[in-house]
C-alpha cells in the first residue's frame, strides 16, 4: 500500500504542487475540507486529473488534519494505492433519520450486488466498510 497526502489552501495552492508519479492509479481518494471548497468544481476536477483511476470519498469538516496539524478553510487529500485490495463503492441518500434503516438495507443490498466476486458463496471476502453520514 502506499499513501500521498496533499493539501490545498487559498494562500499556497497545492501542497505539493503535483502529486507522485507512482500514485497516478490509486484507487482511493480520502478528501476531507471547507464545504465552500469542496463545491468548488475546478478543486474536485483537479483532484480527479491528479488520480483519474480512483473512487472520490469524503465529506466537510470543521479542521482538515494535513501531517501533524490542524487548518481551517482547505482540503485534505489522501491518495491510497493497495496493492491487493478492490474498491467498490455504493451511496443512499438519506433525507430523514426514520429511513435509516431502509438505508442500511438498501446499502447492504447494494455492496452485494457491486461485489459478487467478494462476497461469494461460503467465503465472505468483504473486509471493510467506510460509511460518511450526516454529524
Amino acid at each position: 500500500m502506499k499513501l500521498e497526502q496533499r493539501q490545498w489552501g487559498n494562500v499556497h495552492g497545492w501542497m505539493p504542487e503535483y502529486p507522485n508519479a507512482d500514485m497516478k492509479d490509486a484507487q482511493l481518494i480520502l478528501m476531507f475540507g471547507a464545504r465552500s471548497l469542496l463545491k468548488a468544481q475546478n478543486l474536485l476536477q483537479q483532484i480527479k486529473d491528479s488520480y483519474p483511476q480512483a473512487h472520490t470519498f469524503g465529506c466537510s469538516t470543521a479542521g482538515e488534519i494535513y501531517g501533524a496539524q490542524v487548518f481551517d478553510d482547505s482540503i485534505v487529500t489522501t491518495a491510497i494505492n493497495f496493492e491487493y485490495t478492490q474498491i467498490k463503492d455504493v451511496q443512499v441518500q438519506l433525507n430523514q433519520m426514520e429511513s435509516s434503516y431502509e438505508a442500511g438495507k438498501y446499502l447492504a443490498k447494494a455492496l452485494h450486488l457491486a461485489l459478487p466476486s467478494l462476497m461469494a458463496s461460503g467465503e465472505d471476502k468483504l473486509v471493510h466498510v467506510l460509511v460518511l453520514s450526516k454529524g
